[in-house]
């Protein structure tokens, strides 16, 4: 559980943390301005969309390869 909701970064950091991984291994994609700040603060790969049909390989690939 977490104490603060976005735009803090601590539901992302848990989530992180209780999957163990590390920030460079995980993308997060956001749809809202809240949790795109959210997202970014938590230091992790950030892909902000506006629907769900902007997420797709070709548009994501370049921020994890």
């Amino acid at each position: 559980m977490v104490r603060l909701n976005k735009p803090n970064p601590d539901c992302y950091l848990l989530a992180i943390k209780k999957l163990n991984l590390f920030l460079d291994e995980v993308l997060i994609i956001e749809d809202s301005d809240i949790g795109y700040q959210a997202a970014k603060a938590s230091g992790a790969n950030v892909f902000r969309v506006k629907n769900s049909k902007e997420v797709n390989l070709n548009n994501i690939k370049g921020i994890l390869w």
